[in-house]
């Protein structure tokens, strides 16, 4: 498995196979096949663009790795991510391509807000220390500021920082803090960025060795915030779904692109009610639906548990309590899941609503007569534990 296979495969499984497109090759009207960067991740208004470059050939020199990492990364990987932008903006609604779950998509970049521009390259031994310390480029052209990271930083900073969210965060503070301080970072190991990120320290804060601790010190236990399980195969799985979205086979990824969009703490909290739902549903008993907001999102969530008396009617429980939950809140987003058991599995139907908020009378006196949840409080949660 070569670098741009495997840094393909890791980005599918952070990212999601929904989000992640390697076949990048699209021909525009009237014009020859033209390509993007070798990967693409497009998350809601979200998009990384990889370029990969990998060192081959057992006969090397330092001369020679020298020229190769100039030709190579300081100019024809730059080229590309330049190409890749300059054909986002040019060929509006022509670029249609596959994700790795094989559906298409027309690539709208008038939806971007936020660009990353990242060279992952694999170097021989004989490489100076000059280029192996080189973090950035900006080109004086359309690309701008372009991360230059090893192989192995990238997929040490992968099991590390294992959410979409906390991996775009990183390289946007990763960005500003190179501009801020390109001495004292260009001669740090990854790490010492890593861990100054993990610490929450702005990045106007002069970076040193002395944050590797934060690295050392993270609790990074998966298994109190991944829910991959169900979203890894969410399209697989879907026996019922309604989204505002109507005639489109994809609407399902509205859904999963709120999860990804969660910091493992927010994460933390779905799996917790999660697993409550599943609890009360082993157990058959009542219990008022759980909720959660995440206010950097705006996007709700309402756990309902159900009992299998409930199950006939379960789609009724799960549009009106999401309407509820969505109303209650005065939120423009929500979604909304009901668990009932079945033998020894459980059914999870779910719900996507996003439209303005506006007063309802008669959700304002339902609500009034028959309040169906819990209590909401505000929640102040750390980003990352430390031992």
């Amino acid at each position: 498995m070569n670098l741009e296979e495997l840094i393909a495969q890791l980005n599918a499984n952070i990212f999601l196979k929904e989000f992640s497109f390697s076949k990048n090759n699209f021909t525009p009207k009237g014009s020859s096949e033209l390509e993007l960067a070798d990967h693409v991740i497009w998350l809601d208004d979200l998009m990384i663009v990889y370029q990969f470059k990998e060192r081959t050939g057992a006969k090397s020199s330092v001369n020679s790795e020298k020229k190769w990492f100039e030709k190579k990364i300081l100019q024809k990987a730059k080229n590309q991510i330049r190409d890749t932008l300059i054909y986002f903006k040019k060929y509006e609604d022509e670029i249609i391509i596959p994700n790795q779950r094989g559906h298409i998509f027309n690539m709208k970049f008038n939806l971007i807000k936020t660009f990353i521009k990242i060279i992952i390259n694999l170097s021989n031994k004989q490489l100076p220390e000059y280029y192996k310390n080189k973090k950035y480029y900006i080109s004086s052209q359309e690309a701008g500021f372009i991360h230059i990271v090893s192989g192995n930083d990238y997929l040490n900073i992968c099991k590390t920082l294992l959410t979409p969210k906390e991996i775009s965060d990183y390289f946007i503070y990763r960005q500003d803090l190179l501009i801020k301080h390109t001495h004292n970072a260009e001669n740090l190991p990854e790490a010492a960025i890593v861990g100054q990120f993990l610490s929450g320290e702005d990045a106007s804060f002069p970076p040193s060795k002395n944050f590797l601790e934060y690295l050392y010190r993270l609790i990074n236990d998966k298994d109190n915030f991944s829910i991959s399980g169900i979203l890894e195969n969410f399209y697989e799985r879907i026996e019922y779904i309604n989204c505002d979205e109507k005639n489109s086979e994809y609407a399902y990824c509205n859904i999963i692109v709120e999860f990804a969009k969660l910091r493992r703490t927010n994460l933390q909290e779905v799996k917790t009610r999660i697993k409550l739902c599943l609890e009360a549903c082993d157990l058959d008993e009542f219990e008022f639906p759980y909720r959660i907001v995440v206010p950097e999102t705006g996007c709700g969530f309402v756990f309902i548990p159900l009992q299998h008396e409930q199950k006939d009617v379960r789609l009724k429980w799960l549009h009106n309590l999401t309407y509820a939950a969505k109303y209650d809140q005065k939120i423009r987003r929500c979604i909304g899941i009901t668990f009932v058991k079945e033998e020894e599995d459980y059914l999870m139907d779910w719900c996507f609503l996003d439209s303005d908020w506006q007063y309802d009378s008669a959700i304002e006196e339902s609500l009034k007569n028959c309040y169906p949840f819990r209590p909401v409080q505000e929640k102040l949660i750390s980003s990352y534990q430390f031992e």
